[in-house]
């Protein structure tokens, strides 16, 4: 099964359970709960206080794995605006672009419909949450023709090229490699690897629940 078919899948799954009246606690099997059965119980697109169960029974363990798949599906993946580039406008998915695919299998260029050859961007993205101004390291997957508007922004790297001597530094513009700031890239090379890390644990654990679900 592919990416997109087991992504379809996990969504037909979610919608299944979220038809259910909220609050109402789903039939109990007698077998011990599994990773999936405490994914599909706990997973919401919107996370709310009251979708627990009332005697709180494995409630902790399938809220972890539903934030953790719930962060992956909205905080993993942006979409971009390249129409005035070297500009980027930036923003999150929308609940129906999430569903599509869109910035995940099809290009994250917000007019362009592309899905061969897609490139992955490591990006910077500011953005303004309940008032508060945040920042994030993104991916921003573009077809081969809006990559190269994308590359010649400073501020985004692909991902191949994100140890190839340049460094995308707060506030875009490139650093060069000097002595001067060896010890600057070493705390991003740091910092990096860190989020690459738990970029790939998260990759991991969607493979892993994805072929429990689906099995």
């Amino acid at each position: 099964m592919s990416r997109e078919d087991a992504h379809a899948a996990l969504l037909a799954m979610h919608d299944a359970h979220r038809a259910r009246a909220r609050g109402a606690a789903l039939t109990r099997a007698t077998v011990v709960e599994t990773d999936a059965d405490a994914m599909a119980r706990e997973h919401r697109f919107v996370r709310e206080d009251d979708d627990v169960d009332a005697d709180g029974r494995g409630v902790e363990h399938g809220v972890k794995l539903a934030k953790r798949y719930y962060a992956k599906l909205f905080k993993t993946y942006a979409i971009c605006d390249l129409s005035r580039a070297p500009k980027v406008g930036m923003r999150w998915r929308t609940e129906e672009e999430v569903r599509s695919g869109k910035g995940q299998f099809v290009c994250g260029e917000r007019a362009c419909d592309g899905v061969d050859a897609l490139q992955s961007f490591e990006c910077h993205f500011a953005y303004v949450e309940t008032g508060s101004k945040k920042s994030a390291l993104v991916k921003v997957r573009v077809c081969g023709t809006c990559a190269v508007k994308l590359g010649s922004s400073d501020g985004h790297t692909r991902v191949d090229d994100a140890f190839k001597g340049k460094k995308t530094i707060e506030g875009g513009g490139v650093a060069s490699a000097n002595n001067s700031e060896r010890g600057e890239r070493r705390r991003r090379k740091d910092k990096k690897s860190k989020k690459r890390k738990r970029s790939d644990d998260d990759e991991d654990d969607e493979r892993r629940l994805l072929k429990t679900l689906l099995a």
